[in-house]
């Protein structure tokens, strides 16, 4: 076969065989680039720069104006409200204002403009690293032994870590060098993963800038500070891809440094950062196993995509719920309270304490765990934990109740930093699903943004991982079951099948809609049409969401077959085969697509599908199906409820 046929252009990675190919074009990875390809192009044809805008005027006569050139899908405007782009629904509208002359708002004539992607030379020629996580994934499909198996997966991570902590030490002397200009005395300490070396290959350098030795530094100024700081750098040419970010909660500058290619985000707010470092540094040291541990949980963590933007877990936040499983029997490590006790390593930042002295130096619990034993201990401590009474506290070291945290007054006399600070301070969050409190910061909880669905499905993942973990008969390709496995939403629990039914609701109007006028028993005709209902429901998601190739089977083979219940009064089995995967990208598609003027459900998910069908798989051709199985639909009577049964022939994904 044609090398050529098996590498990927747009995703530049090279597939091993046809399968694994087949495997890649279908998934996330290669839709999620294919999707940005095509959303950026129609922003090209049919979007528009706006420059010239008037000065004064409020921000929502610019938009109304904007809005009346024609139909828009999107539309910017930034705080300066000196420009914006505005992308149109179709090309035509687009391309006729460009071509039209001296256009005005509020007597002044705008320059209009085709909307391009702003790409810098310094951009094109430093592209950030990214990690292959599927080619991570196959290459240890196949290997026996689990120290192979950790040296290939710490190999892909950390392929040079020594010359990885050079390259970041050059960066920090460069950029105090660059910064020492601007900031007499100043002084710049990393953190985070360069300092836990829990970094992976693509792990940027994040730093903390101290002024306090810098003449006329002035505490809370941070956003000036970052902004002088951009400003400043560019003409020192050590550092480019230059970002200032002043309005964050912390403000940062984002930028890469020229030698080493190395992304950092540096701030000048406070040393928590740096105390939190050294501290997980600590609990690492405890024993030799800790620290692969972590960077197996991490990676796992990433994979199944419980880390990352959007409302998951901060790495931060991961490693805390880490050190706390380690704090609780038998292993009883260390609280950060107990190791506060010492005043001569106080370290106050913004009214919080970063200092701890810890007295252990080996846990010989620990030290007598394998990888692999750590791991399902700690996913097993987290399929049980409970979630819904309980804040995960390694400050203390143990559970904390969250209706302490309601009553000031309960609250444990450790916590007299917190008191003093809730006179100026918020109070933490509590009415959250997961509640991880930071071990200095603690009005901070980690996890306040996290959804009760994204909890169950790390529960659920956990009880998985921990099930793969304990029942695996030897160490073949275990480290690839503990990353590629999922437990198929908990449903798929024997014989690759899941049930689950829905109940008659009790508001039937729809229903009384259908009924005809005549007729003689309403409870008979009411069972018949929402039976019928919930048929056609079934099958317009089958054919037109799902795009299954659907066929009503009266001869079930003999292994899929399930026995009809006794209040069964009829059922139907649907033999259905699906070419398109319609769910990895269905989410930020559905975010980047103009729905809002179609107002059912279902016909948005059906233009969803439509979409991935027709743009992103037009030019897939697959030699088999990659999903496969029955579903049986059996119509009950007492009660009334239509009963599904799942039963999962094959799928690329189970």
């Amino acid at each position: 076969m044609d090398k050529a046929e098996l590498f990927c252009e747009l995703c530049d990675i090279k597939l091993p065989d046809m399968k694994s190919k087949e495997a890649h074009l279908v998934g996330k990875k290669h839709q999620l680039a294919l999707h940005n390809n095509h959303i950026n192009d129609r922003r090209k044809r049919c979007g528009v720069f706006i420059g010239g805008l008037p000065n004064m005027i409020p921000k929502e006569d610019i938009m109304k104006f904007l809005s009346d050139l024609g139909s828009t899908t999107d539309i910017y405007v930034p705080e300066t409200l000196k420009f914006a782009f505005v992308d149109f629904t179709d090309e035509k509208t687009a391309q006729e204002l460009i071509k039209k002359r001296n256009i005005y708002f509020r007597g002044k004539m705008l320059s209009i403009k085709n909307r391009t992607e702003k790409t810098s030379t310094s951009d094109k020629e430093h592209p950030q690293p990214e990690i292959d996580y599927e080619a991570i994934n196959e290459s240890l499909k196949d290997l026996l032994d689990f120290d192979q198996q950790m040296r290939t997966l710490v190999l892909h991570l950390q392929p040079n870590q020594e010359k990885e902590m050079w390259e970041y030490r050059i960066l920090c002397e460069d950029l105090q060098k660059c910064l020492q200009n601007v900031f007499p005395g100043c002084c710049v300490y990393p953190f985070g993963s360069t300092i836990t070396r829990l970094n992976f290959r693509s792990s940027d350098v994040d730093v903390y800038v101290d002024l306090t030795q810098t003449p006329n530094y002035v505490k809370g100024n941070s956003s000036q500070y970052v902004k002088r700081a951009r400003n400043a750098l560019p003409k020192y040419g050590l550092f480019t891809n230059l970002l200032a970010i002043p309005k964050a909660k912390t403000p940062i500058v984002k930028c890469v440094h020229i030698q080493t290619n190395i992304s950092c985000d540096f701030n000048f707010k406070n040393m928590l950062g740096v105390c939190n470092s050294y501290l997980i540094r600590y609990y690492i040291s405890l024993a030799p196993n800790l620290l692969w541990a972590l960077m197996v949980l991490k990676y796992w963590a990433r994979v199944h995509e419980f880390t990352g933007a959007n409302n998951k877990f901060s790495n931060y936040a991961l490693i805390m719920m880490f050190i706390f499983f380690i704090q609780q029997e038998p292993y009883k490590v260390q609280s950060v309270d107990d190791m506060q006790k010492h005043k001569d390593r106080e370290n106050m930042q913004d009214g919080w304490n970063g200092g701890f002295k810890p007295s252990e130096t080996y846990n010989v619990t620990l030290g007598s765990k394998t990888i692999l034993e750590i791991l399902q201990e700690f996913f097993k401590f987290y399929s049980n934990f409970d979630y819904n009474l309980n804040i995960i506290c390694p400050f203390l070291g143990k559970p904390v109740p969250k209706i302490d945290f309601l009553k000031p007054e309960v609250i444990p006399e450790s916590f007299l930093l917190y008191k003093i600070n809730l006179v100026s301070l918020m109070p933490f969050i509590v009415e959250a699903p997961l509640c991880v409190q930071d071990p200095f910061e603690h009005n901070h909880n980690l996890t306040q943004r996290i959804s009760v669905k994204f909890l169950e499905d790390f529960v659920a993942q956990c009880k998985h991982s921990a099930n793969n973990l304990q029942n695996s008969e030897n160490e073949r390709a275990i480290l690839y079951k503990l990353f590629t496995d999922e437990p198929l939403e908990g449903k798929f629990k024997f014989n690759n099948r899941c049930e689950f039914k829905i109940d008659m609701h009790s508001r039937l109007q729809y229903i009384e809609n259908k009924l005809p006028a005549d007729v003689t028993d309403k409870s008979v005709e009411i069972k018949k049409i929402w039976y019928q209902t919930i048929n056609e429901f079934v099958v317009t998601v089958l054919l037109k969401v799902l795009k299954c190739q659907v066929d009503v089977l009266k001869d079930v083979p003999e292994k899929d077959k399930i026995g009809r219940k006794e209040s069964a009064v009829d059922s139907v089995t649907f033999h259905c085969k699906g070419k398109y995967n319609l769910w990895d990208s269905r989410r930020t598609v559905a975010r980047d697509l103009d729905l809002s003027k179609i107002p059912s459900v279902m016909d948005r998910e059906i233009e969803i599908s439509n979409y991935i069908v027709n743009v992103l798989c037009k030019d897939i051709t697959l030699t088999k199906p990659i999903t496969e199985f029955y579903l049986t639909l059996s119509a009950c009577d007492s009660p009334i409820q239509m009963d599904f049964t799942v039963t999962n022939v094959s799928s690329v994904k189970g």
